[in-house]
């Protein structure tokens, strides 16, 4: 069985793998609809009483002609620390995949939304792969494994919203609030809401 721990090094390679692939994606868009993308590079930390998640990603932003309502596509490695239901303190490393929608200009209100990305292509995997086999002949399909199984498709998740400001044509600060879905094999996190602040560099 793979936990978050040993899962660390495939998430950071397929968020290095992501990151190019919507560099490319946003590019070709803004090329094609003949408009500009405003790339973010951003450090975000998030917190509630001992939990902290700090995350360093990309953001591409995309608004429609003449006008500040736009959707953004993000992504980040994040490092978190968690306190379980049962008081028990987890580290980790996580990937996450997201989205915006919202008004964007020197002030900025939007609603968001995000999954961990390598969990979620975890599950599918699993999914695809394995579940197919109705008689669950595997060994590790045991009644011990199941007991403490994460089925697929529970990935960790956020909804949210915030607000920002441009300091200046480079820079942003960010303020927001979510709604997290956080669990481990045989562990949920014991808070889920979440307040945090957002540094950002705008290109």
């Amino acid at each position: 069985m793979i936990t978050k721990r040993q899962n660390n090094k495939r998430v950071i390679d397929a968020l290095l793998s992501t990151l190019a692939v919507f560099s490319l994606y946003c590019s070709s868009f803004a090329y094609a609809a003949g408009k500009d993308v405003d790339q973010l590079f951003y450090f975000k930390s998030e917190f509630h009483d001992q939990n902290v998640i700090y995350s360093i990603g990309t953001e591409f932003l995309l608004q429609w002609p003449h006008s500040n309502i736009g959707v953004a596509i993000n992504s980040s490695i994040n490092a978190a620390s968690i306190v379980d239901k049962k008081n028990t303190t987890q580290e980790f490393i996580t990937a996450e995949l997201g989205g915006r929608f919202g008004y964007f200009s020197d002030l900025s209100v939007f609603i968001e939304a995000g999954v961990d990305l390598g969990e979620g292509l975890g599950n599918l995997l699993h999914s695809s792969i394995f579940e197919r086999n109705d008689d669950r002949q595997y060994s590790y399909h045991n009644s011990d494994y199941d007991d403490n199984y994460e089925y697929p498709f529970n990935v960790d998740s956020y909804i949210g919203l915030g607000v920002g400001v441009n300091l200046n044509k480079t820079i942003r600060l960010e303020g927001f609030s979510r709604f997290r879905e956080i669990n481990g094999t045989d562990w949920d996190a014991k808070s889920q809401i979440y307040s945090g602040v957002t540094f950002a560099l705008i290109f």
